[in-house]
């Protein structure tokens, strides 16, 4: 009698490859995975644009006020809001194109709304005391999302924060 060994047997179902199942399920999950990080870029791609604006705006007011505290060269200084820029001026008026001025250039994000006592524009900080000609809030929106916005809020003591 003939003895049949494990050895001996061979498996001829397997073939090398992928089959269709396996192939779709990868497509599934590399798809997911592509809309996932999209999405997730979007948002980390537009919100530094309102931050970045709101410390732009910041920084120009925090600008103006300390030029005006150490008086430096002997003046007092402004901050005027424009749609995409803010510039800090010498004196009490502001001069388009200013020799003196130092401009704030807004990137991705715009000066949308400018609720200044009176309706002004500009913001004069008082030689010695650092008080502030006009107060209220200036909004910053995002030009790729206009849902987001940080408000810029100007205190009569001449420091800013925000909101």
């Amino acid at each position: 009698m003939e003895s049949l060994s494990h050895s001996n047997m061979r498996c001829t179902f397997h073939r090398p490859g992928f089959t269709l199942i396996e192939v779709l399920v990868v497509i599934a999950i590399i798809l997911t995975l592509t809309v996932m990080s999209v999405e997730g870029f979007h948002a980390f791609s537009t919100q530094p644009a309102t931050e970045t604006g709101t410390r732009t705006v910041l920084s120009a007011i925090e600008t103006a006020y300390a030029r005006t505290l150490s008086a430096d060269n002997g003046t007092n200084y402004g901050v005027h809001f424009d749609t995409n820029m803010v510039t800090v001026f010498p004196g009490d008026t502001y001069t388009a194109g200013g020799a003196d001025n130092t401009d704030f250039v807004l990137k991705r994000a715009q000066v949308s709304t400018i609720s200044l006592t009176g309706g002004a524009s500009d913001v004069v900080f008082a030689r010695l005391r650092g008080t502030a000609s006009a107060t209220g809030t200036v909004t910053i929106t995002n030009n790729a999302d206009v849902t987001q916005t940080r408000t810029v809020i100007i205190h009569q003591s001449g420091l800013a924060e925000v909101q």
